[in-house]
């Protein structure tokens, strides 16, 4: 017997057959996404099912919502223990009523925020697929490189890339000079960092060479001391994460002017 737990399939039908599966789909329990172009009657159907299979229907803009509005709100019971109350407009727990729940734009939502993690402690912020371009890397090779956390953040960068898939990964190499510069198919990514450089840090050499290419990424990753405060006159206009493994090396603590400052090995 098949377990109804594991069944995935994929088919395309046209509109009108869409009534008829989604009613044998709701009276097997089964969830489904339907998937079409706007205007199609998606919302419609599923209404008119509701309608004739005796269904309380609830339509959710997931779009419009975040995590834990769905959740609902912490409380604490009378044995000291959270709970949480659901929001009024889902189905009470003690209904025993049917409902039909249509999400609408599921697949737009705002991703719930998934950091990555590695051993040596670095969280890289997850990063939506959709319509990546460009993914820079900047390294700071100034001479206090730890080659053990840099070897954990590269296989980070090569995990993250492998899993996006961006157009193309740049990979600059960062002193007070550009000291290397590569580009990197995904699937391409070196296993590890040949550094090259070992001379004093500026944070604007690296920016200016992104401008020179005219390149905008979709995201920036800086792999610093963060021991420096020669940055560029103006935020560049793409996400910037600083990340900072200065943690472990006793400096003063200076968070940059703009950007996302993710900690290393804190």
């Amino acid at each position: 017997m098949t377990d109804p737990d594991t069944i995935s399939a994929d088919y395309s039908i046209r509109p009108a057959e869409l009534a008829e599966a989604l009613s044998l789909l709701a009276r097997s329990r089964q969830p489904v996404i339907v998937w079409s172009p706007p205007g199609c009657g998606k919302s419609q159907i599923a209404q008119q099912v509701a309608q004739q299979d005796g269904y309380r229907y609830v339509d959710i803009r997931a779009l419009l919502l975040d995590p834990v509005d769905l959740r609902g709100i912490p409380w604490r019971d009378e044995h000291g223990r959270t709970r949480w109350a659901p929001p009024s407009f889902l189905p009470p727990t003690d209904s025993t009523a049917r409902w039909l729940l249509n999400l609408e734009e599921l697949a737009s939502c705002v991703p719930m925020p998934n950091r990555r993690f590695i051993d040596g402690g670095l969280y890289l912020p997850s990063m939506r697929t959709e319509g990546m371009g460009t993914l820079a890397v900047i390294i700071d090779t100034s001479g206090s490189v730890d080659t053990d956390v840099l070897a954990a953040f590269w296989s980070e960068v090569r995990e993250v890339a492998a899993e996006i898939e961006p157009e193309c990964v740049i990979v600059l190499q960062v002193d007070a000079a550009v000291q290397d510069e590569q580009n990197y198919a995904p699937g391409e990514l070196p296993e590890r960092i040949v550094v090259k450089g070992r001379w004093g840090t500026d944070f604007r050499p690296g920016f200016a060479r992104l401008a020179e290419r005219g390149e905008r990424p979709a995201c920036c990753l800086y792999f610093t001391d963060m021991d420096c405060d020669s940055y560029p006159e103006s935020e560049p206009a793409f996400p910037v994460l600083w990340c900072d493994w200065s943690g472990g090396l006793g400096l003063p603590q200076q968070p940059p002017p703009w950007g996302e400052h993710i900690r290393i090995g804190d």
